[in-house]
């Protein structure tokens, strides 16, 4: 494994050099489950630890003003810093907060980039339980120019010559650039982007792609790494947009589907130790069997391809025997996925924002199509056998018949 690392920073390093793409070292919050990354502000240099995020399209950090306990910043020290007369709202999920508009020059890696777009927060919003040291936004939404946007930035400079991100676990890496490039002809799956203006506020720049439907206890079977048999229990069609948040521990799926995954999911034989609790926004379960992380399976058919997670990725242990499932159900009527680090553990994920689509790679060996071809081959092999069997035994009745009709035309004790 420390040849493999190795080998592949060196490949990037190469790449960097021929300005085609930028990688950064990244850290991963295990308890809270969100990535983090050290950005440099302003002349002096000083470091903020950003939490990435991949709904919000403005980064912030915290101002002199910030009413919380965490390390500020005063832009009146960098010779650099601009503060402009434009206001900034930037709201998500666990809350919201307003600032100024501010330009500053920034350093993120080994890398300088010129009069940065962020915001310099001053007030929190009611409620606001979000992470509070400041955020790299990396969303898909178009309100600010590109000055506002850290890979459109890096574009812009010639530094990287591809607007795309990707965020990879395995690595602890942020790779900015062209991502295609990066992985060669290695097996890729991709979706393309939906509409979000007509979720709520908070998801519409977000990226998002079409969940066709997930299922229960699909099984593949191989033979010579081509799969050649499939089976599932139980099929869900859902047709709605699934938002991809880099700031996110769950998987969150709306409340409507709460019964009919309790009852296929969790209330099985396999699952019949677990307990449902609820918080302020959520209903949530704990489960207390040992034998779910072994044969725990979600399926879910994002743009025709099918995304596998087992119970390794769907549990986290909480204590002694016990575990959370990491999917949560919205308490209210919200009609909207969302899929936090769960999935982009699982999958490491590229944002493309020129190509307008999401990217996974190490994700599924095949695509719904060929589930759909093989269970279509399945279904004529089981119709063409049906009818072998038809025409034989139609040939036996016959030969029968032929004997009948001797034995009756010339039976000689027949009266």
């Amino acid at each position: 494994m420390k040849t493999y690392n190795i080998l592949i920073l060196t490949l990037l390093s190469l790449n960097f050099v021929n300005g085609q793409i930028a990688y950064f070292k990244i850290n991963y919050n295990n308890t809270l489950g969100f990535y983090t990354i050290p950005l440099y502000f302003g002349g002096n240099n000083e470091s903020f630890e950003l939490q990435i995020d991949t709904t919000i399209t403005e980064s912030w950090i915290p101002s002199l003003k910030f009413p919380l306990d965490v390390k500020k910043y005063d832009i009146s020290q960098s010779s650099t810093g601009e503060i402009t007369k434009k206001s900034l709202e930037i709201e998500d999920e666990e809350g919201t907060i307003f600032g100024k508009a501010c330009y500053d020059n920034i350093k993120i890696g080994k890398i300088n980039i010129n009069h940065f777009g962020f915001g310099l927060a001053n007030e929190v919003g009611y409620k606001f339980i979000d992470y509070p040291q400041g955020k790299l936004g990396l969303g898909y939404g178009k309100e600010n120019q590109d000055d506002f946007n850290i890979v459109k930035k890096l574009k812009m400079e010639g530094i990287i010559n591809k607007e795309e991100f990707m965020i990879n676990k395995a690595f602890s890496m942020l790779f900015i650039g062209n991502i295609s490039m990066l992985f060669g002809n290695s097996r890729n799956t991709e979706c393309k982007l939906v509409e979000t203006k007509n979720l709520k506020r908070i998801y519409r720049s977000a990226w998002s792609c079409l969940l066709t439907s997930f299922f229960f206890f699909l099984n593949g079977h191989y033979v010579n790494g081509l799969l050649t048999s499939i089976s599932y229990e139980f099929q869900v069609e859902v047709n709605f947009a699934v938002i991809f948040d880099s700031a996110f521990k769950y998987l969150t799926f709306p409340n409507n589907y709460l019964e009919v995954f309790s009852y296929y999911f969790i209330d099985g034989e396999l699952f019949s130790k677990c307990k449902q609790f609820k918080d302020l926004d959520s209903i949530y379960y704990r489960c207390y069997d040992e034998s779910l992380l072994l044969n725990a399976k979600i399926y879910f058919l994002i743009d025709n391809y099918v995304y596998e997670l087992l119970g390794g990725d769907l549990f986290v242990e909480t204590g002694e025997g016990e575990y959370e499932l990491l999917i949560r159900f919205h308490k209210k009527d919200e009609n909207v996925f969302c899929f936090g680090s769960p999935f982009m553990n699982k999958f490491s994920t590229s944002f493309d924002y020129e190509g307008k689509k999401i990217s996974f790679y190490g994700g599924p060996s095949f695509s719904y199509n060929d589930i759909m071809n093989i269970q279509k081959e399945i279904d004529n092999q089981a119709a063409i056998a049906f009818f072998k069997f038809i025409g034989k035994a139609l040939i036996i009745i016959s030969i029968l018949a032929f004997f009948i009709w001797l034995d009756h035309k010339y039976c000689r004790f027949c009266s």
